[in-house]
């Protein structure tokens, strides 16, 4: 049986492969800060060539806060080229990959 990643080990694992594939690229690991109220914010921050994306990251079969809905939400309304949800390296790629038209 196949173990299922922890949360951190996906974002890792999605960090590597940003920062390996976009080397230009700005790749950060957003930490929340419950303190000063900056909750919901999704995990990862993606910039390349002008064009900003952020990825909420979920182990399979986890959910979203409604919080977190409404961060993405806004976010996709601010003109971020995607602000999703993903739970792999491969959603990251695939969606990376179905916008390289806007690059």
């Amino acid at each position: 049986m196949k173990k299922i990643q922890s949360e951190k080990q996906i974002q890792d694992s999605i960090l590597k492969y940003l920062k390996k594939t976009y080397p230009t690229a700005v790749v950060w690991k957003i930490h929340e800060d419950p303190v000063y109220g900056v909750t919901g914010i999704p995990d990862i921050f993606f910039a390349y060539k002008g064009k900003v994306a952020f990825f909420e990251v979920k182990r399979p079969g986890g959910v979203i806060s409604p919080r977190q809905k409404v961060i993405l939400k806004q976010l996709q309304l601010k003109n971020a080229i995607t602000a999703e949800v993903v739970y792999s390296v491969e959603d990251v790629k695939r969606t990376l990959t179905d916008l390289e038209y806007l690059w």
